[in-house]
This record gives C-alpha cells, sequence and structure tokens, in this order.
C-alpha cells in the first residue's frame, strides 16, 4: 500500500490506522526488533469478536513482541493509551494464545503499545518505542499456558 499525500483530516480511519502500522514496524525494526507477522487475526465464533494482534516481532534476546498500535490526531478524548482497555487486551491475549499454538516450547513474550500522535498539519506521527505496555491479568499467564 502506498502512503497516501492527502492531509490527515481527509484520509480515512483505516488509512490512517495503516499509516501508523507502517511508522512504527519501520520504527522498531530501526530500533533491533525483528518483524515475525503483521495484522494476525483470529475469530473466537460467528457472533463474537476474537482478536487481532497488529505486529508480532521478535527482540534480540528471543522474546516474542505483541504490538497494538495506537494513533490518534486528537488527545482531546484521551489519546491513544487509554483506548488499549481491559477488554481490547483480553482480544489481544486471545490472539496471542491462538499465536502460541503453533510453538512446541513456548518462547518468552510481552505486550507493548506503540502510541502516536500525528503532529502538524501533513498528519505525521512519531512512534513511541514500546516497552511492557501490560501484562495479562488473566488467571492464566500467556507465557506458560497455552
Amino acid at each position: 500500500m502506498t502512503s497516501d499525500a492527502r492531509p490527515a483530516a481527509l484520509r480515512t480511519t483505516k488509512a490512517r490506522g495503516d499509516e501508523a502500522e507502517r511508522r512504527a514496524l519501520a520504527h522498531l525494526a530501526a530500533n533491533g526488533l525483528v518483524p515475525v507477522e503483521r495484522n494476525y487475526r483470529v475469530a473466537r465464533g460467528p457472533r463474537s469478536r476474537g482478536g487481532e494482534i497488529d505486529l508480532i516481532l521478535r527482540d534480540a534476546d528471543g522474546t516474542l513482541v505483541f504490538v497494538e498500535v495506537r494513533s490518534r490526531t486528537d488527545l482531546r478524548h484521551g489519546g491513544a493509551t487509554p483506548t488499549v482497555d481491559f477488554r481490547k487486551q483480553q482480544r489481544l491475549v486471545f490472539a496471542a494464545r491462538h499465536f502460541l499454538g503453533r510453538f512446541a516450547s513456548l518462547p518468552p513474550c510481552r505486550f507493548d503499545a506503540s502510541r502516536s500522535k500525528a503532529n502538524g498539519s501533513n498528519g505525521c506521527a512519531r512512534p513511541s518505542t514500546p516497552r511492557e505496555t501490560f501484562v495479562n491479568r488473566g488467571a492464566k499467564p500467556v507465557s506458560y499456558h497455552r
């Protein structure tokens, strides 16, 4: 997908999200993380939402990093970080468990969120470097159970 040259206000939410993911991936790769998968989706059932992980990367120490990319053009509604609420975290954990099911031996893993706010009139955003945004609060840690 090519970058959309229109001002941020004229682009669709999907296009802005795709651009934020592209920037986050480039930023994280430049900081030594190796891409494993992008937009990993899993369904829970016909009438209930499953989960999606925007980016899955591998850190230099072998840790799998599940990254949620959040971008906001306006901070009046709380910015990007508060939108990774408990329900969203549970969907991320659900998708991560599904992804980890392919491993015979579970690698260490963590959940990060890359946050960016569009700056200026051109809508360009600089992603943050995430680090362990949340820990699975469920009864079963993702690292040890499938």
